[in-house]
């Protein structure tokens, strides 16, 4: 039997049911997989009078488990009025409020999650002095969004929908001709590239000159290169950059 799992609504469904056909309550428990204490303690709990209703009991539960779990630091009066005092007045971070209460061992230490946890909640919305009323927009960072460590930056990346292993064996095993390697080469400027395309097989190069690093400008110089090539072309694994 599992002692762990908390009951279901069906399972309480099925309670209900076998205790009005006048079921035991180790019969009841059997059917369920559930322990003889667990259907005694669920009626117990959840029985008002000598009338059980699975989605009265479904609600009670629903209750006790939003009421378990950790109370916040920042419920309690004397921890919020510090830092407020130092968020809100002296104007210091997060990180400033926790490391200074960590260094002057104050008898309750607090993390900077749980005052980055309270700001975002609005615990300290309209109590400062002037300004705005979100306390989120006194951050230094002005309410910017904050990223946890799986957050992976986009910006400023090109998209590759096609990965290098997604190539052919033949073009990684260099077992024959018609598998290109692209690249650019940056001129002083910055502004014009040189283009290069490069045979995996026969390591035949093909140069261009395009008049400005950009998709178009580079695709337009790609294409006149393979213009020169009289064989078959078969890919073209060009560079990120």
């Amino acid at each position: 039997m599992d002692h762990y799992k908390h009951i279901t609504i069906d399972e309480r469904e099925t309670i209900f049911l076998m205790r009005n056909h006048g079921n035991s309550l180790r019969e009841i428990a059997s059917n369920i997989k559930k322990s003889y204490s667990t259907i005694s303690r669920e009626l117990s709990r959840n029985s008002t009078g000598k009338s059980y209703s699975p989605s009265k009991a479904q609600e009670k539960y629903k209750q006790r488990k939003g009421n378990c779990g950790r109370v916040s630091l920042l419920s309690n009066p004397q921890v919020f009025e510090v830092v407020r005092e130092h968020f809100c007045e002296d104007l210091w971070s997060p990180e400033e409020i926790s490391n200074r209460l960590a260094v002057e061992k104050y008898p309750v230490q607090i993390s900077t999650t749980t005052i980055y946890r309270g700001i975002f909640n609005g615990l300290f919305d309209n109590l400062f002095k002037s300004g705005s009323s979100s306390a989120v927009r006194h951050l230094r960072h002005h309410g910017k969004s904050r990223h946890n460590k799986a957050y992976q930056e986009k910006r400023g990346k090109i998209p590759i929908p096609n990965k290098i292993h997604d190539r052919p064996r033949e073009a990684d095993n260099r077992v024959e001709i018609g598998h290109w390697e692209g690249d650019t080469v940056l001129g002083k400027s910055g502004k014009a590239c040189v283009v290069t395309l490069v045979d995996r097989k026969s390591r035949y190069l093909l140069i261009g000159k395009a008049a400005k690093r950009t998709s178009e400008a580079v695709t337009d110089t790609l294409s006149d290169l393979m213009k020169l090539w009289t064989g078959r072309s078969l890919t073209i694994t060009p560079d990120r950059g």
